[in-house]
Parts: structure tokens; sequence; C-alpha cells
């Protein structure tokens, strides 16, 4: 035992000798004296100026540290890809032998034939092929063992000159050390300035207390963790071209969970599996795991597997590439939250959980070079077989379905656009847009449009369904073999001028039809809501008045010819019909100064969700002076002297937009009482162990569900049905006065997902969505996102009307 367990350390490159309750940088990371390095080649250290894990290295270094190694070492190239939303770069390493690197484009070339000329790919030329590994990092910024990990296994490939040659000849590695520079550099920044000369583990500590909202999230409080599938922010974009662009047969996602919880790797729970995974990915998954255990073993380090962690929702980094053809693993270290902590009587510290990271990264890699033909036989017989999907019951998309289709207009270019990115083969013919499951990436599409309603395990980590069938906005349909007539729409910016113009209609329904109503508010033109239609003005359009030839100048010089997608025309005087543009059928807006109620009572998630969508808002905290704004947009939080101070911006004539917990609260309040209703799990006469469960059983666990609105309402003009994303498991009841309930589930409310039958009785004729006057002034409530993860956008139009259009209820 001991000379096999010897063996290992040697493998891994880790020491069993060397304590890291004190951080002494890389030499006791990777181990110096377990593994030959390159003299020549510089550590960490030479870029942080300090030892390795004794502070958090931030954003900038990270990268400063790549491109050091691409100058230092011939195994290391840097790709620059992009720029986060503060600016911060966004880099990789590719890392392999200096003779992989003379023909680089050769191997991406022939790895990406796996996935799209599958057939073409002989066993034989399997045999000489090397493996592509994607080691990702500090996608959550907080969870920062995995970025300093991620440096330790920078300089372990680039400098060691034992058994690293070798793997490096079989291995073709892309390095990612920080997926979120901004929440990265939040957490960094303040961990580092708020500690004292030496590391305390008071976790009381300002060290130890990040302000909100912390560094998990990006800037726009996003979590990147969730938006591999959705791609809506900027440093999930560029990562995915990378990671598209070589299609890896593993990929590594590392992160870190709560202070005293054991390492834990995949697989997770069993049961709660995507079902569109492949049984044979989840058992290299297992056999990988075996790698992991050793390391870990071999450094007293405690762990778990299959448990607590699903692989089911496939926005995530683990999950995503199972249903594309490679192995995803997460890993979960428990965070110390500064370089020392102290639990139970226990010290904690940053260096060991780096350590523990870099040993699981190193076993990784052992297991790819020890597996690397049967990834790549894997990779290879998961697009060339034709593998029987999962299929699926209880849901508008049934899984017998050969393809989707739907409108070529401004949202089905958006569907398409996201589907293409992710490389899914999208046609497009006489105005309609389809994709077909006789392609490669098949299981991925349909995990993106309509994923299968299988669950064999009815507890969710996350959510129990996304589909963009529903949430996207485009009109999507299963392919039946009919359509209807053919869609003639112009996609591009349409302006219609007439001779001496007395105003201008917007017509509503076009993707920047809200982005030019509010900029046409901050341009001081004279905006009116249409209620009622008017000459060739629709209900629910929008009527821009031209007090003076400036005014036709302004708009002309704003949109004719500019690329947003909008329908407008010119309204000419004079033309022998009278019509009543002065009249009841319009209605004045007012000036739109929008507050985003954000800070530490609120979720950061469901605010951000709001920010992303209205990115030049407000974003005030809950102490803010409300009589500076027209229109506050509230997602929860602020207590009951907000409240009150809520209520009285109401009363005084101001615009109240509520959403999720917001809705819950407002309708607790004496600003609009709205009943509610939850399900009570019945636990009576059921054993201790047997409660919890029960409980978790019946909570709403991210949900679509089918809502029926009030098409003559101005929120929902000409709109009879939708859908809602739901994660709530307290109902609103439909308001009693008259005209108020905007929206309300329909009777067989569960379109997609999972809800209890007990639960799902509950629900017909909840409320969705409501809005009334109050005093002088409005309020409407949402109770579900109506911008979800900032894809399940079903409800976004609608909560755009409320926020722009409130004279007009």
């Amino acid at each position: 035992m001991k000379g096999r367990g010897a063996a290992r350390a040697a493998t891994l490159g880790l020491s069993l000798m060397v304590s890291l309750g004190a951080a002494q940088g890389i030499r006791d990371i990777t181990s110096l004296a377990e593994e030959r390095y390159d003299a020549r080649i510089p550590a960490p250290e030479a870029v942080l100026g300090a030892p390795l894990a004794s502070r958090y290295a931030r954003a900038h270094e990270l990268t400063e540290y790549i491109r050091l190694l691409d100058t230092a070492s011939p195994r290391v190239v840097s790709v620059n890809l992009g720029r986060s939303y503060q600016g911060r770069e966004i880099t990789a390493a590719i890392i392999t032998s200096p003779e992989n690197h003379a023909r680089i484009k050769e191997i991406q070339t022939q790895n990406r034939r796996i996935v799209f000329d599958s057939a073409s790919v002989t066993d034989e030329e399997i045999k000489t092929m090397p493996t592509v590994m994607w080691m990702g990092y500090g996608v959550h910024g907080n969870e920062a063992s995995t970025s300093e990990a991620a440096l330790a296994t920078l300089y372990h490939l680039a400098a060691g000159t034992g058994k690293v040659p070798a793997l490096l000849k079989d291995m073709v590695i892309i390095l990612m050390p920080s997926l979120n520079p901004d929440g990265r550099d939040r957490f960094a920044n303040h961990a580092n300035g708020f500690r004292g000369l030496t590391p305390t583990p008071d976790r009381q500590d300002l060290e130890h207390s990040q302000p909100w909202p912390g560094g998990r999230t990006n800037h726009f409080w996003f979590d990147l963790n969730r938006d591999w599938m959705p791609l809506t922010q900027v440093e999930s974009q560029v990562r995915h071209r990378l990671y598209t662009a070589w299609r890896p047969q593993v990929t590594l996602d590392f992160h870190e969970q709560g202070l005293g919880l054991n390492y834990f790797f995949q697989p997770g729970e069993p049961l709660r599996v995507n079902a569109l995974t492949p049984k044979e990915n989840q058992a290299i998954t297992a056999d990988f795991a075996q790698y992991h255990a050793k390391a870990l073993e071999e450094l007293n380090e405690r762990y778990f597997t299959e448990e607590r962690f699903d692989d089911f929702y496939i926005g995530k980094g683990s999950t995503y590439p199972d249903v594309i053809g490679s192995i995803g693993i997460l890993f979960e270290q428990a965070s110390t939250g500064a370089i020392q902590s102290e639990l139970r009587g226990r010290l904690y510290t940053f260096a060991d959980s780096v350590r523990n990271q870099f040993a699981t990264s190193m076993s990784s890699l052992e297991a790819a070079q020890a597996n690397r033909v049967r990834l790549l036989t894997y990779q290879r017989n998961f697009f060339r077989d034709d593998v029987q999907l999962a299929g699926g019951v209880g849901t508008e998309m049934e899984a017998t379905t050969i393809g989707w289709q739907w409108p070529v207009d401004d949202r089905g270019r958006e569907l398409a656009n996201l589907l293409r990115a992710h490389e899914i083969r999208v046609d497009e013919a006489d105005g309609w847009m389809e994709v077909r499951l006789n392609q490669p990436l098949h299981r991925l599409a349909r995990a993106m449009i309509a994923p299968p309603n299988i669950f064999e395990d009815t507890s969710f980590y996350d959510i129990s369904t996304w589909g963009l069938a529903y949430g996207s906005l485009a009109k999507v349909s299963p392919i039946t073999g009919t359509r209807g007539r053919p869609f003639t729409r112009p996609e591009g910016p349409t302006f219609r001028r007439a001779e001496n113009p007395v105003g201008l209609i917007v017509h509503r329904g076009r993707a920047d039809f809200h982005d030019v109503v509010r900029q046409a508010l901050r341009m001081r033109l004279r905006v009116f809501f249409v209620k009622e239609a008017i000459g060739e003005a629709q209900a629910g359009d929008v009527f821009i008045a031209a007090d003076g030839a400036q005014d036709v100048e302004k708009w002309r010089g704003a949109w004719e010819g500019s690329k947003l997608r909008i329908d407008m025309q010119e309204v000419a005087g004079q033309t022998g019909a009278v019509v009543s543009w002065g009249g009841r059928r319009l209605v004045e807006l007012g000036t739109k100064r929008i507050a985003l109620i954000a800070d530490a009572t609120t979720s950061s998630n469901r605010a951000g969700e709001l920010w992303y969508r209205l990115p030049d808002v407000s974003v005030v905290p809950a102490s803010a002076n409300l009589a500076n704004y027209d229109v506050v947009i509230y997602p929860g939080g602020g207590g009951a002297e907000f409240m009150t101070r809520l209520g009285t911006f109401v009363s005084g004539g101001g615009h109240l937009v509520a959403v999720g917990d917001g809705a819950l609260a407002v309708a607790n309040s004496d600003i609009w009482r709205v009943p509610a209703s939850s399900y009570s799990a019945n636990v009576a006469g059921l054993k201790f162990g047997e409660i919890a469960d029960e409980r978790a059983r019946h909570q709403v666990p991210g949900t679509i569900l089918r809502v029926r609105y009030d098409d003559t309402h101005p929120l929902t003009y000409g709109m009879s049905e939708g859908y809602a994303f739901r994660d709530e498991s307290v109902f609103l009841n439909a308001p009693t006065e008259p005209g108020t309930a905007v929206g309300v589930y329909t009777d067989e409310p569960v379109a997609a997902g999972y809800l209890t039958p007990e639960v799902t009785k509950l629900v017909p004729g909840k409320l969705s969505v409501a809005a009334r006057r109050v005093g002088s002034g409005r309020v409407a409530l949402f109770a579900d996102s109506p911008n979800f993860r900032g894809f399940f956008r079903a409800q976004e139009e609608i909560f755009l009307n409320a926020v722009l259009f409130g004279e007009a209820w």
C-alpha cells in the first residue's frame, strides 16, 4: 500500500509531507520534490509578487501569467477571447506539446470531424489522435481556490519535465483561469483590501464578509454557470466560441461549496440525470471518479459523490457537455471565504483548498490520458450511431416530433441565431425557419427547444424545464408536414415618409418597439399610447406628434435609415379625411425616470435580470428618495419602512411595477392587498426521515405554466394566451376588482416541467399578471419573472408595456 501510495503522489505531482496550514506558494501546492520542473519557466509568484494562495490573484494577474508563459514556454499559447462588461480581458491558454502546436489547426479540424463528419473517422485514426480537455475555473468569482489552482496547473504543465511531456503529446488542453473576471475582482478586491497583515480565521472579520451582491455573479448579477445554453452574457458568448471551435472530449468545471463540507466530484445524484445523456457518459464519469478518489485519499481529504448535485439543467458547465458528446465533470471544494477560516474548532486554509483543486486537476489529466482512445471513440460514436432519443409525454412538443418550425420574424431570427451559435443547423425557406433532428447535434436541439418531461426523481437541484419553444418569443411549433402561408413581414426596419407629417406611428410587435419609445421620450418628443384603433394605428401602437418641423427632423434623423427592428410610418396632414389624433383614443405618456430597487435585501439574480433588459435605468437602494422617479421597478426587499414609502409614492402618482418577491410583498401590504395561497404537504403519519422529502416534493421547481390573458387590456392587447416561468410556491389569488386580472393560469396549467398533482390542482385561475390604479398612481404585479435568466422572455413585452404605458390603464 505504501509503495502504491507514493507512486500515486508522484503521478499527481503532490507532496504528502508538506502541511499547508500556512501558504508557502507554488512549491507546496505542486510539490516540487515529486516532479522535476524547468527552472527557466517562471512560477506564478513572478506575476503575483507573493506566494501563491497567500492572497487572491486579480483577474489581470491571471491574464498576465498566461502571457508570461506564452513567451517562456513553447507549450503554452495565450488566446485573448474578448472583454467582460467592465472591460477586463478574458483569456485562455492552449497547452500541448510543441509538436502538436506545429500542427494545431490540423488537430482542431480533425477533432471537429468527430462531431460533423463522424462516419469518416476510423478506429485507426483515433489511435493516433490527441484528446482535447477543457479546464474551466472560476465561473463564480467568489469561489476563489479555482483560479489559484488554475495558476498551479498552468505552471505544472508549462514547466514539468517528468511525466508532463508525454502527457502533452497525448492531449490538447484548453484552460481558462477565470470565466468571470468581473466577479473575481469584486471578490478579490474586497478580501485583499480588508485583511490585516496576517490572515485571521475569525469569520466575523470584514475579510470574510463580502458586501452585496458578492463576487459570485458577473456585472449584471447573472450566474454564468446557468448561461451555457442561453448565452445571454458576453462572458459566456466569448467562452462559447472557443469551446465550440474545439469540441473537447472532457469538460472540467471547478467550483466551491459551503465551508466545512467535504470535497465533491461527479457522478452526481444518479436519478437526476438529463434523459438525453447516454448511460456510457455516466460510466466514464464514474471511472474518472476512481482517479479523483485516490488523489484525495493520498491527501487525507474526505470526499463524497453521487449526492446532492444533479446533472439535469443543460445551462450548467458540467451538464451542457453531456448532451454534445463531451464528458462534463463538476468539482466542489469547501470554501474558506478568506485565507483562513475556523469552523467547529477546525482551521481551514485557502492553500489547502487550492491544493485539493490542483489534485483533482491532475487526476483528471491522468484519467484522460489513460482513457484517450475510449474518450475519442465515445464521442465519435455519440454522433455516428443512431441512438434512440429518450421520449417524453405531457408536453405540447412531443418527443416523436421530427423537428420544429417557426416564422421568419424578429424573434424567429433571435432564436435561430442562438441555435446557430451552438452549431445547430437551422434551415430557412418560404418565410419559415426549421430545425430537424436528422443532424449531428439533434440531442442538443431537443434539449434546448423542448426538453423531454422525464423525471426519475422529482427533487431538483435547479429547475425542471427551460424549453425555448415556450420562452423565446418565437412562434415555435412541431413540424407536422404542413405549414401556414409564407411569412412575409420585413426583417429590417421600415420607415414610410409622408408630406408635411403631423405625426409618426410606431407599430407595436417589432423587437425594438419599446426601445424606440424610450428613446422618443428621452428626445422630449410628445408620445401618445393608442388605446383604440385610429387611422392606420392599431391599439397598442404609439403615436408621436409633430409640434413643429424640428420634431420631424428629430425622428427622421434618429430612425430613418437606422438598423433598428421597427415599423413606423409618418402621418400626412390634410388628406381629405379627418382623423382625431387629438382625441380620447390617445393618451399622452409622461416622462419616464425609472428606478430599479436593488440592495442587500434584494435577490441579485432577479434584480440583475431586470437591469440587463433595461441597462440604463437608475439602480438604487430601498433607502433612495422615490420622489425623484416616475416609475419604480421592485423585485423585492426593503422592509416595512420601505413599503410605507412605496405606498406614498404610488398614491402620489407614481407607477410601480412589482416582480416576483416584490409582487408578493406588495400583495401583502396596504398598497394592494391580494390574498395568497400555497400547498401544505400532508406529513401526518410520516416517519421523521420522510418529512423533509415530502415537503420538498411539492415545491415548484422551475416550471412552465400556461397563462390566459385579457386581450383587451392595454398591457396585453391582442394576446389571448402565453407562458410564464414559475419558480415560486406561493400563488396569488386573482383580485376581485373588475378588469385587474390581466393574466391568470389556465385550467390545464403545466406546459412543461414538473408539478405534483396536488400543487397542479391549486394553480388554475391563480394570478400571473395584474394591474390597477391606486390613488393617483398605477400598480402592476408580475407573479413570475418576465425575463428569467435573460432567456425565458415570454412575458417580457408585457413587462415593458407596464413600465412605459402606465397612463393607459
